[in-house]
């Protein structure tokens, strides 16, 4: 499920078995069964594994 509040990036694939929380911010794709909480922030380049879990606020980053 995709809260409808999530912001999801052209070509970020998000498998049916994985959740979305309000507010999120998504630009990678993510693997079957990941749980992203609410105002989690992945931007683009990232690889995310199956049943992976998000807490509230989370935020990716690249420093590179």
């Amino acid at each position: 499920m995709i809260h409808p509040t999530a912001n999801i990036y052209n070509g970020a694939k998000i498998p049916e078995s994985t959740s979305v929380g309000a507010f999120a911010d998504i630009g990678s794709s993510l693997g079957s069964g990941c749980k992203v909480q609410a105002h989690v922030s992945i931007p683009p380049g990232w690889a995310i594994g199956e049943r992976v879990f998000f807490g509230p606020g989370c935020r990716l980053a690249n420093d590179r």
